[in-house]
């Protein structure tokens, strides 16, 4: 591991925090064994090592969970996972971040390797309807509408795979420590989460584009983080401007 020297009242105050995030997620929904999914993660880690086991716990393991959030890439990566549940956990997140990827190189016209997953036609995988009503959805609207979204789902992406710690990821980001913190700031958390504000602007657009296709603008908000909807809005924004 490396350690970047954080001082131990910092840490401290890391560790305070990331036993907050922990026991919000497990009140949130108490039937459902976070520990579980957390321990995955973490295979092959000793226990001492363990935030998972730390967390779990509890005051009993403060001191090693302090040690552990010393370590900036720790810390970061389990506030966002503890933050961002839906972007690692469960079958859906797996099957649907491929075809995410697929929506953003639609979105901003990246030439790429030809899709390699299941054909857009078809029926019966995880997000099939998700990912199909979103092409639909973003067929219509115009080129800087395009690319505001395609940086909305680009957020949401990268989300996802430093939460899944992809490869990918970890082999271009491999010494990025501050990465974490500057994509995804810690006081976003809290930020109030403007969700009118995102109604009004899909109900402008609607006006355009008809509810057939607000129907399914809205089915692919579903599958996508609040943190995002600020991005998404903006992008309605200016297809609304554009069409004046």
């Amino acid at each position: 591991m490396t350690t970047t020297g954080t001082l131990v009242p910092a840490a401290q105050r890391r560790a305070e925090l990331l036993i907050c995030r922990y026991t919000a997620l497990t009140e949130s929904n108490p039937g459902f064994h976070y520990h579980l999914h957390m321990s995955a993660c973490e295979e092959g880690v000793p226990d001492t090592n363990s935030v998972t086991a730390a967390l779990v716990a509890g005051r009993e393991r403060f001191a090693d969970l302090v040690r552990l959030a010393a370590d900036d890439h720790t810390f970061q990566l389990w506030r966002l996972r503890l933050e961002h549940p839906g972007w690692w956990i469960g079958g859906r997140v797996r099957g649907t971040t491929e075809l995410l990827a697929e929506l953003v190189r639609e979105l901003s016209g990246t030439v790429s390797a030809p899709y390699q997953g299941f054909h857009r036609g078809a029926t019966g995988y995880i997000g099939a309807h998700w990912f199909t009503s979103t092409l639909e959805a973003i067929a219509p609207l115009a080129q800087p509408t395009r690319i505001k979204l395609a940086e909305a789902l680009s957020r949401e992406l990268l989300g996802r795979d430093i939460c899944r710690a992809l490869p990918a990821y970890l082999a271009v980001n491999s010494g990025g420590q501050e990465d974490i913190a500057e994509a995804f700031p810690e006081a976003e958390f809290d930020a109030v989460v403007d969700s009118a504000g995102l109604e009004e602007c899909v109900n402008a657009a609607e006006a355009i584009h008809g509810p057939q296709w607000a129907g399914m603008f809205r089915t692919m908000l579903g599958e996508l983080d609040p943190l995002t909807w600020d991005l998404v809005a903006e992008a309605l924004i200016i297809e609304v401007q554009d069409a004046r």
